[in-house]
């Protein structure tokens, strides 16, 4: 890694350290956010309450941080089986000053064209609205919010029966 990129990595450690009030982050969740922001896809299997969520919840700000980009600039679509697991996630980021929104509601336009619009860096999504409906897929389909998607994390992956694609 040449100087220059190490000193935009140590820039992005920190802007996740100072977002989440976080003195370091664990080796793992290091590796996984240097692999994934290399451009490596990553799948992440660790005890629970190690901070996988972590890893999801602060790509976004890394990634701003890394490329430096304007902060929100960068989206990441989670997708996650449990609901009540959503909406807990979505409180502690919420309430750590990062923007989430969750779709779960495959009829929810209104939710839907917030997504499209780019004004969360957290998309989080049931598979049965993002995979199987019209208006969930049509998200993926946009092309200011393609510019934006750093990627896609499946949650609870173990937790899914029918990917519906």
């Amino acid at each position: 890694m040449s100087a220059t990129t190490e000193e935009c990595w140590k820039k992005a450690c920190k802007a996740v350290r100072e977002q989440f009030e976080i003195d370091n982050l664990l080796p793992e969740q290091e590796n996984a956010l240097r692999e994934f922001l290399g451009g490596q896809n990553i799948f992440v299997n660790l005890p629970t309450g190690y901070g996988k969520s972590l890893i999801f919840h602060c790509l976004s700000i890394a990634a701003d941080a890394l490329f430096e980009k304007p902060r929100g600039s960068s989206v990441l679509v989670v997708i996650s089986p449990l609901r009540s697991l959503m909406e807990d996630l979505i409180r502690h980021v919420n309430n750590m000053g990062v923007p989430p929104i969750a779709t779960t509601d495959e009829e929810d336009v209104e939710i839907i064209q917030q997504v499209m619009n780019g004004n969360n860096v957290l998309v989080y999504g049931s598979p049965e609205c993002l995979l199987s409906s019209e208006p969930g897929r049509s998200i993926f389909d946009c092309q200011s919010f393609k510019e934006m998607l750093i990627g896609v994390a499946i949650d609870k992956s173990y937790c899914i029966t029918q990917w519906y694609v």
